[in-house]
């Protein structure tokens, strides 16, 4: 497991964002894991973490760009 990956899961934890128990998907379909991403980005760790990985790997790719908007 690649350090960007473990700190990709440890916010994933914190943020409350994966949840395991019993979920009925909008599809009907089952589930025992749930992640719910919105809960990361809205969180001020959970949103830094995202957004360094990201930097991470935009960079590691050699993608230029000179701005960023959301």
């Amino acid at each position: 497991m690649t350090e960007n990956t473990r700190a990709i899961l440890s916010v994933l934890k914190y943020t409350g964002a994966y949840q395991t128990g019993d979920f009925t998907l909008a599809s009907g379909a089952k589930s025992d894991t749930y992640l719910d991403c919105r809960l990361v980005t809205m969180h001020s760790i959970g949103l830094q973490t995202v957004i360094e990985q990201m930097r991470q790997l935009l960079t590691a790719k050699k993608v230029e760009f000179n701005c960023v908007g959301g």
